[in-house]
């Protein structure tokens, strides 16, 4: 039905790109190069023609998709892998990647991220009565400007000078307290 020797050649160049792009370090190029042509053949079996997505399209848009999922699921291993280094008798060093998932990796940053939520809420804290609730109310609650006046009741003008007061002196208690904040 398909020239698949003919599709596999057109399409070499977006399998090595896709390599290249998600798998820079890759251990085996060949073994991702492999894995892109038998991902197309299993494409061709399953392409349902006629539609409205051309093959090629169709081929692409999966390829790539298939090489970004691939890319993150490694990336999520190795996050949770470690490399273990053994000394043989002839005093070779071997590295070995242990398969293993590491649990603490996870604890760690749920730690981490535990802290960090403490120590913002603790800053929080600080701030005069009204700006606290204003910074509560929109982060905590997720509440319009508009709703935060209603149950303040104070103007919504009001609400947003007390947000601008009360985000500058944040960012500068952030800053004091080395959180990393983005903008």
């Amino acid at each position: 039905m398909y020239d698949k020797e003919k599709i596999i050649k057109n399409f070499s160049p977006l399998i090595k790109s896709s390599i290249k792009k998600y798998f820079a370090n890759y251990i085996s190029y060949e073994d991702a190069y492999q894995d892109g042509v038998v991902k197309i053949l299993e494409l061709l079996e399953s392409y349902k023609g006629g539609g409205k997505v051309s093959l090629e399209c169709y081929l692409k848009y999966q390829l790539k998709y298939f090489y970004m999922q691939k890319f993150f699921k490694r990336k999520l291993e190795n996050e949770k892998t470690y490399t273990k280094i053994y000394q043989t008798k002839d005093d070779e060093t071997i590295e070995v990647l242990e398969l293993i998932v590491d649990e603490n990796i996870d604890i760690q940053k749920d730690i981490e991220t535990n802290e960090m939520i403490k120590k913002v809420r603790e800053i929080v804290s600080t701030l005069p009565q009204k700006q606290k609730e204003v910074i509560e109310y929109k982060f905590y609650e997720n509440l319009k400007n508009k709703e935060i006046a209603e149950r303040m009741k104070i103007k919504e003008d009001t609400v947003k000078e007390y947000y601008k007061i009360a985000k500058k002196k944040l960012k500068d208690k952030f800053i004091e307290n080395g959180i990393d904040i983005k903008e």
